[in-house]
């Protein structure tokens, strides 16, 4: 009988950091931030089976900028960079032992679509369109992430983390 071993995963841990920036094709702009975690911890890895943690959720907030009666239109894009890795594997690395351990994010509960910057067929969320009027100045806009760490990583126990944020950039 074999067993599959079970690595207690104390701290992994992605690192997230965010970015805003501004298209617009007129004067004014509003005002929009994000929020998100800033560390997730994915739980523990057994070597046999895939990791699937819970949906994590990042949300931005718009709030109108703009004087009188007008309205003002924001349209929000989010993009991702890799961090660690590449989008085709993006990795977390060991310690004490410098094992690597491949995962990546996904838009969709399937695991289908890789976030990304669009690049080498990567997802890239939006456009959302919030309309930021004077009875409705403040609108916010959610997006999902979904993590998967593949089974049959052959990896020594420890806490793996990222050597490189990934960071999350909104337009508007």
């Amino acid at each position: 009988m074999t067993q599959g071993r079970t690595h207690s995963l104390k701290r992994a841990a992605l690192a997230l950091a965010a970015a805003l920036g501004m298209s617009m094709g007129h004067a004014w702009a509003a005002s929009c931030s994000v929020s998100f975690p800033s560390t997730l911890n994915l739980g523990v890895y057994d070597t046999i089976n895939a990791l699937q943690p819970a949906p994590w959720t990042f949300t931005v907030t718009c709030t109108r900028t703009v004087g009188g009666g007008q309205s003002e239109s924001v349209t929000l894009r989010s993009f991702f960079s890799t961090g660690s890795g590449s989008y085709a594997n993006r990795t977390l690395v060991g310690s004490p032992v410098a094992d690597t351990l491949n995962y990546n994010l996904f838009a969709d509960a399937a695991y289908t679509l890789v976030r990304g910057d669009g690049s080498a067929g990567t997802f890239v969320g939006g456009p959302v369109v919030l309309t930021l009027t004077p009875t409705n100045p403040t609108q916010q806009a959610t997006g999902q992430v979904f993590v998967r760490v593949p089974g049959g990583q052959n990896v020594a126990p420890g806490t793996y983390t990222t050597t490189a944020p990934v960071v999350i950039s909104i337009t508007f």
